[in-house]
């Protein structure tokens, strides 16, 4: 009998059970753990720009339902955002207490990289409040977003500007 059956073999049979059962039990979790690191190391700077301009939009949207306008800095959506990253300037343009429109900015700071820009527009009535969000990116690498017109019209589409195309 080899020394490893002999171990075994004066080991409780529930220690042993044990132990196998937590190996089991951890193992997925360890794999897991593993992949998720790889994934999140894959990101892009684009791919992190939109989600950053996503969150920031989800953010604006959940201010808004909460205290009947939009906030205007990201501090006060209680969001953990970096706002500053080595590629991106993520900054929020709001218009005022009363404005149904807010504007995420994501400027390129590297040269070969687009920026982009999001706008959330609400329709508040009494009982609902329904939001429109629209992202856009430049066309080519610019380290200027694309700009929204000044004024929307009321139930109007949200179209990109010139030089931008929209983000799915």
């Amino acid at each position: 009998m080899n020394l490893t059956a002999q171990v075994l073999e004066k080991l409780p049979t529930r220690t042993v059970f044990n132990r196998v059962k937590c190996l089991l039990f951890l193992s997925p979790l360890l794999l897991a753990s593993c992949q998720f690191r790889f994934n999140a190391n894959a990101w892009d700077s684009e791919s992190q720009a939109q989600l950053y301009i996503k969150t920031l939009a989800k953010g604006q949207e959940a201010y808004y339902r909460a205290n009947g306008k939009f906030a205007n800095s990201a501090d006060k959506l209680s969001i953990n955002v970096n706002v500053d990253t080595p590629e991106y300037k993520y900054s929020i343009v709001s218009e005022g207490d009363r404005a149904q429109r807010v504007i995420m900015t994501a400027a390129a700071k590297v040269e070969d990289l687009p920026s982009y820009a999001g706008i959330l527009r609400v329709n508040a009535t009494e009982n609902e409040v329904d939001a429109t969000v629209n992202m856009c990116k430049t066309e080519s690498p610019s380290t200027i977003p694309p700009r929204f017109p000044d004024r929307v019209i009321p139930g109007g589409e949200l179209n990109c500007p010139p030089g931008s195309v929209p983000v799915q």
